[in-house]
């Protein structure tokens, strides 16, 4: 700053705005709605003016759009999300549950059957069966699941994964009512 300049500004040193803090007002000014637009259509002229208000302006297809009837933007706006979709596990899951955790899992078998060392518990459906064979270990005195198989009752081909997943819909389906 100029001699000339501090006497006819004196307080000028006094009242500056440190350099981080002019960096935030100048960027709080870009961002506040309506910032600096007066000053820029002023500064760049009328052409700028036109312009800036040509791409403001909503185009008639928009304006259509944005006019929905009142029942259809309030349903859309009340309407609860769609439930996720259910997660079944994989049938390889079973494979150590015991008889009271199989049982909280599928009910009870449609068949059961015991052949020492091994206990076997049918689950049935229309489309399929599925074999669990439970076998106690050598210090544990509770059967658990340590093999299944599923096979199809019809001719239709069945996995493993498939036939678990009608039998717990089957089974949450009989729980619920």
């Amino acid at each position: 700053m100029t001699a000339q300049a501090r006497r006819i500004h004196p307080t000028f040193r006094r009242n500056r705005i440190p350099g981080p803090a002019l960096g935030l007002l100048l960027a709080a000014a870009a961002v506040l709605p309506g910032g600096c637009a007066g000053t820029q259509d002023r500064a760049a002229g009328p052409a700028a003016a036109a312009w800036s208000a040509e791409v403001s302006a909503p185009t008639p297809a928009a304006a259509s759009q944005n006019q929905r009837p009142a029942t259809e933007a309030a349903t859309a706006a009340v309407a609860p999300p769609p439930p996720p979709e259910k997660i079944y596990p994989e049938p390889a899951a079973l494979k150590g549950l015991d008889a009271g955790g199989l049982a909280g899992l599928l009910g009870q078998p449609r068949f059961k059957r015991r052949d020492d060392p091994a206990e076997i518990w049918q689950y049935r459906s229309e489309a399929c069966a599925l074999d669990l064979f439970l076998y106690r270990g050598k210090t544990d005195t509770a059967y658990r699941v340590r093999h299944l198989e599923a096979r199809s009752r019809d001719k239709a081909p069945t996995t493993e994964k498939d036939c678990l997943v009608g039998l717990l819909k089957a089974f949450e389906n009989r729980r619920a009512g």
